[in-house]
């Protein structure tokens, strides 16, 4: 079974061991789950066109 972590918000408490990560556009943009995204993923995909927040 695979946990989902759903991150609503910009603060710092998100589960880090999710194998899947759902967040709002805001929390992906300005919060501390974006950041540790992109750090996961440091090149754009195909799909960024206009690059990343």
């Amino acid at each position: 079974m695979y946990a989902l972590g759903e991150v609503l918000n910009r603060g710092p408490r998100f589960p880090r061991t999710s194998v899947f990560l759902s967040t709002m556009p805001d929390s992906f943009a300005k919060g501390q789950v974006g950041t540790f995204i992109r750090r996961r993923f440091p090149r754009p995909c195909r799909y960024e066109k206009n690059g990343r927040p």
